[in-house]
């Protein structure tokens, strides 16, 4: 592989008050390094069917040892905490199977690949003609008992936004079991709520 720079590019348009930031050079370099020359793309970041469990050791050994597993899944999450919040759920779900990732894991990672290639541009947009001025706004979803096959751990999720865009993501599985969507629901809106507060408190100071 060739080294990947991980740079962010920030542009500011004064005429319409917006700043952007995206990770296009770094995506289209990740893109290039881990997808055969002419793939195809793809226009969502998962396959909302494949839902993925730990490998048996018989999978986990059918998988080249040369996959660059690990290195794919270190670019994508360097993506997904910067400016991609749209692959932050994939990844953290492939993140899970690096110490055995097996092919159905590895194609799950290259589906999100496929979608970089589809998405080479996209990135954060913050307009000061966008939302309530210094208010942010969160939302926060989960699902239950998302983790099949392993822990039957709920994932939960959310986002906050400022100036139409978000300042903070997050993807990953709650701490306890949640014994039905409702908990698991709640679990994840006090998470958000919390941040919310925090991000709030933070620009009135």
């Amino acid at each position: 592989f060739r080294r990947v720079l991980f740079r962010s590019r920030v542009s500011q348009d004064l005429v319409a008050g917006s700043v952007s930031i995206d990770q296009r050079g770094t995506t289209a370099g990740a893109v290039v390094d881990f997808l055969s020359e002419g793939a195809s793309t793809r226009k969502t970041p998962s396959d909302p069917k494949v839902h993925l469990v730990p490998a048996t050791p018989a999978e986990a050994a059918a998988l080249a040892a040369d996959t660059p597993y690990r290195a794919a899944i270190g670019i994508l999450l360097w993506l997904s905490m910067t400016t991609r919040f749209d692959i932050a759920q994939p990844v953290a779900v492939a993140s899970r199977f690096c110490s055995a990732p097996s092919e159905a894991h590895w194609t799950a990672v290259k589906h999100i690949f496929r979608y970089l290639a589809f998405t080479p541009t996209l990135g954060l947009v913050y307009s000061r003609h966008d939302g309530p001025i210094g208010i942010p706004s969160a939302f926060s979803d989960a699902d239950h008992g998302g983790s099949r096959g392993d822990s039957w751990k709920s994932t939960l999720g959310f986002i906050v936004t400022l100036a139409g865009a978000a300042i903070s993501w997050v993807s990953r599985l709650q701490k306890s079991v949640a014994l039905s969507t409702v908990e698991a629901e709640y679990m994840a809106l006090s998470l958000c709520a919390m941040r919310s507060e925090e991000h709030t408190s933070e620009l009135q100071s």
